[in-house]
């Protein structure tokens, strides 16, 4: 199983990430079950009277946290994905790199709200980003808090984190996200879902024959 890093300066919302995917993904096996659950649904449906896993969705998650300051896991699954996804707290910046070479990719969460927090989370970043155990791996850049009535311009942010450059040549996939309401975490989930499937022979060889097929396009706007 894939193991991806949840990373991000205090209050950037890795907790309310972690719970909301968590959600999406148990909502999403609800209402598209397994074959097998669907043959248990009818069976239960004709000869039962009661229906236990017929459990509605939840709508909303519990978005009161408290700082991290340990490591915190979620495993989800989503299509035929199936992920850990491993948050390590703000307060254990230092120790960050101890978890770079047993993960398979990254998420870096950023809060758009915090003017202030930018230029040391971009730093940091850059850090994960140039880190030799990283290097080669799937990156998820999330701009957190779309949500909110006063962010950070969009320019700014291509700027201070040179998303062109980024995206031009490596593997870091830009969406600017609110872990609170869920928006575009189903974009998330879906990039996720998709490219760690194992890529069959036609498209490796589609992708030597174009780079630009390689490319990582930048920011999806709200």
């Amino acid at each position: 199983m894939k193991v991806g890093l949840v990373l991000g300066l205090d209050g950037a919302g890795k907790t309310v990430l972690l719970r909301q995917l968590s959600r999406i993904c148990k909502d999403n096996a609800r209402t598209h079950p397994e074959l097998g659950s669907v043959f248990e649904k009818v069976y239960t449906h004709l000869f039962s009277h009661s229906t236990p896993h017929d459990v509605a969705p939840e709508d909303t998650v519990n978005v009161a946290t408290v700082p991290t300051t340990g490591v915190e896991e979620e495993t989800i699954s989503y299509r035929s994905m199936t992920v850990t996804l491993r948050e390590v707290g703000a307060p254990m910046l230092t120790m960050w790199k101890s978890y770079f070479e047993s993960s398979d990719f990254f998420m870096f969460v950023v809060d758009m709200t915090n003017f202030p927090q930018l230029a040391t989370a971009a730093v940091e970043f850059f850090n994960v980003l140039h880190a030799p155990a990283m290097q080669g791996k799937m990156g998820f850049l999330l701009f957190n808090k779309i949500d909110a009535p006063c962010t950070v311009p969009t320019q700014w942010l291509r700027s201070l984190f040179s998303l062109d450059q980024v995206c031009a040549s490596m593997n870091i996939y830009v969406i600017q996200i609110s872990a609170t309401t869920g928006d575009h975490l189903d974009t998330l989930l879906s990039t996720m879902a998709a490219k760690m499937q194992p890529m069959r022979y036609s498209q490796r060889l589609s992708q030597f024959r174009d780079p630009s097929q390689n490319r990582v396009y930048p920011t999806t706007h709200a």
